[in-house]
């Protein structure tokens, strides 16, 4: 398999671990809350990486925790802390569908975001595209509903902050492999949540709700290592592209698992969505 291809495969991938991520967050959400899933699986996915570090480094002494990026890690961190508590919320609230849908807005920020810091050039094009977008979004959300409002501003919030985390995995994947960069967002993320979340955070003791989080923590790392590696030597706005598997993996999962259903303005914000942030893809791998 090419390399370009296997990076393809890999994204789609990684769309799909992420919407049994979503699936499962939504199950779970009856017994706990945001904050806790959040801590948690960032907790949980350190020490799963501490682990694999530690038999790298007795296999082939390989020194895994070794960053020339310190910083950079850390504003990863901060991204995916963000990104992950207003994502999740987001699934609590509307369907997983839609959820994911509007997530997909993170190609417009990806776009712009590459254009102010990796110097990637950006269209006019790309700016019409966005707004129709935005306006695919408005379709999507029902502003007469409360829970779907909200829950649809979340999901803005987290894309954008998704972005900025595809920046910095773009960054950092060139020098960085990718237990590394995912050890550090898992540290940073653990400590960022506690800090921030301290008060919120519910002490397990439920031993269904330990091993919904053990099996979160191990779907979330999937998801972000083949996210990882997929980005790895390859431009930002070009493998983002591949990324609207997991609107389709939402659909089913929700449909079938969740009893989600979607009304035609889904639809018809589902298809201005997809087409602009199609065309933002295609304008900008043509730069």
């Amino acid at each position: 398999m090419k390399t370009s291809l296997k990076k393809q495969f890999y994204q789609i991938l990684s769309c799909c671990f992420f919407s049994i991520l979503g699936m499962q967050i939504k199950l779970l959400s009856g017994a706990t809350n945001v904050e806790t899933i959040v801590f948690f699986r960032s907790l949980f996915g350190l020490k799963v990486l501490v682990i694999i570090i530690i038999l790298r480094y007795l296999k082939d002494n390989q020194n895994l925790l070794k960053t020339q990026d310190f910083l950079i890690q850390l504003l990863r961190g901060v991204f995916g802390t963000f990104g992950m508590f207003f994502g999740y919320k987001s699934i609590i609230l509307i369907p997983l569908a839609q959820a994911s849908t509007i997530s997909y807005i993170k190609v417009f920020f990806v776009a712009f975001l590459a254009y102010i810091f990796l110097k990637e050039k950006i269209k006019y094009q790309i700016i019409f595209c966005s707004i129709i977008g935005f306006v695919g979004i408005f379709f999507i959300t029902n502003p007469d509903n409360f829970m779907s409002f909200k829950g649809s501003f979340y999901a803005t919030i987290s894309a954008l902050f998704v972005a900025a985390g595809i920046i910095s995995v773009s960054f950092l994947s060139k020098k960085n492999a990718p237990i590394t960069i995912l050890f550090y967002n898992s540290l940073f993320a653990s400590i960022i949540s506690c800090v921030i979340f301290y008060e919120e955070i519910q002490l397990l003791s439920n031993i269904n709700i330990i091993q919904s989080l053990i099996l979160i923590t191990l779907t979330a790392l999937l998801g972000q290592y083949f996210n990882a590696i997929s980005y790895k030597d390859t431009q930002a706005n070009v493998i983002v592209l591949f990324g609207y598997s997991r609107i389709l993996f939402s659909f089913v999962l929700g449909f079938f698992f969740l009893n989600e259903q979607l009304g035609l303005n889904f639809f018809l914000g589902f298809i201005l969505i997809l087409l602009s942030t199609g065309f933002v893809s295609i304008f900008s791998r043509k730069n």
